[in-house]
C-alpha cells in the first residue's frame, strides 16, 4: 500500500489507535503548584491501602512560615519495616515523604535541630519537623529555576518552625481521609492519548 492509499484509507489512523491501546500511557497529576512530588524515587510507591492504615496512627502538625512557605502540614508515622520516623510535609509548593530520618548529628540536615528552641532539642518528633522543614527548602533551592526565591531561609527559619508548629486537635483518621479525599498524600495518574492532527 503507498502512502496516498494509506492515508485516504484511514489505515494509518486504526494503526496509530491500536498502539495506543496498546500502550496505555498515564500521565503523573502534581498536587498543588507542583514544585514538589511524591514520588519517593527508588522507594516503592505507597498505596491508597498503605496510607488508611497509616494515617489513623500518625501525628499531625501545622504551621505557619511567613518568609516562604505560608501553611504548612506536616505528618509523622513510623515505619513499620524499620521502626523509624517517616515525614510527609505538605505545603503550597506540593507534597514531600521522607523516610527514615536520620536524628543524630550524622545529617546533614541536623543544623535544623540545632535551632529548636532549648525545650524541644531532646524531641525526636521535633528533630524530624526541623530536619523536615529544611529539606523542603533545600528541594525549593535544587528547583528554584521554576520558582523565585527571594527571602533569606536557612535552619533557623527550619528549627523555628518545627518549634512553633502544633499538633492538630482532630482526630487523625479525619485528618488523613480529608487529605486523600483532596489527592494530597498518594500518587495520581490520568490516562492519556496523543492525537496526530492532520491539516486538509
Amino acid at each position: 500500500m503507498n502512502i496516498y492509499t494509506r492515508y485516504v484509507s484511514g489505515e494509518h489512523d486504526k494503526q496509530h489507535f491500536n498502539e495506543i491501546k496498546q500502550k496505555k500511557g498515564h500521565i503523573k497529576l502534581r498536587p498543588l503548584s507542583g514544585h514538589f512530588d511524591v514520588t519517593l524515587g527508588l522507594t516503592e510507591q505507597k498505596t491508597l491501602s498503605f496510607w488508611r492504615s497509616i494515617l489513623p496512627n500518625a501525628a499531625f502538625f501545622s504551621g505557619f512560615d511567613p518568609a516562604l512557605f505560608g501553611h504548612v502540614v506536616s505528618i509523622l508515622y513510623k515505619s513499620e519495616s524499620t521502626n523509624k520516623i517517616c515525614t510527609v510535609s505538605i505545603t503550597k509548593f506540593g507534597c514531600n515523604i521522607y523516610e527514615n530520618i536520620i536524628l543524630d548529628s550524622s545529617s546533614r540536615f541536623w543544623p535544623a535541630c540545632e535551632n529548636l528552641t532549648p525545650q524541644h532539642r531532646k524531641s525526636n518528633i521535633r528533630k524530624a519537623l526541623a530536619i523536615t522543614n529544611l529539606k523542603n527548602f533545600n528541594k525549593l533551592w535544587n528547583n528554584k529555576g521554576s520558582i523565585k526565591i527571594t527571602s533569606p531561609w536557612d535552619e533557623t527559619n527550619a528549627g523555628s518552625l518545627a518549634s512553633a508548629m502544633k499538633l492538630m486537635d482532630h482526630s487523625p483518621s479525619d485528618i488523613g481521609e480529608k487529605l486523600l479525599s483532596l489527592d494530597l498524600v498518594q500518587q495520581s495518574e490520568m490516562s492519556t492519548l496523543v492525537l496526530d492532527v492532520t491539516l486538509r
